[in-house]
């Protein structure tokens, strides 16, 4: 008995641990014939992640500060992040020479948007846009 309640659990995390890295993968794609990063899913809960594009042009880091995890992707050209309900906070840290476009909605939950945006003295100038929406909640750039 002892050994088949270990199992079925063990399987059990088993099977959360899966549907929790197919929810991870869901959070975040990169379309490579647009060069668009699109981070969330517009599922409830907090988000609360910093994204540093560059140095080099295209490419950008995506750190989750709820679960320390990492990526990087390259060709990245815009990014659109789509938060649900909960808390948010969205810190980018933008310091390369490239055009970029920022989509940001905010969902129906507060939240926070810290960007700082630097082009490194002596490289061409860029062409970048901001667009943003909430659903109701309190948002502040």
């Amino acid at each position: 008995m002892t050994i088949r309640s270990k199992t079925r659990a063990g399987l059990r995390l088993g099977a959360l641990a899966t549907a929790m890295a197919t929810a991870q993968a869901a959070l975040a794609a990169l379309d490579p014939a647009t060069g668009t990063l699109t981070l969330g899913n517009g599922a409830p809960g907090s988000t609360n992640l910093k994204i540093e594009v560059g140095p080099v042009p295209g490419q950008v880091r995506v750190t989750d500060n709820l679960t320390s995890a990492v990526r990087v992707w390259t060709g990245v050209r815009g990014i659109t992040f789509d938060a649900g309900a909960g808390d948010d906070l969205v810190e980018f840290d933008i310091n390369a020479s490239q055009s970029l476009a920022l989509n940001l909605n905010s969902g129906a939950g507060p939240a926070v948007y810290k960007i700082q945006w630097r082009v490194p003295p002596g490289t061409a100038a860029a062409t970048s846009s901001l667009a943003m929406s909430s659903g109701g909640g309190d948002v502040q750039v």
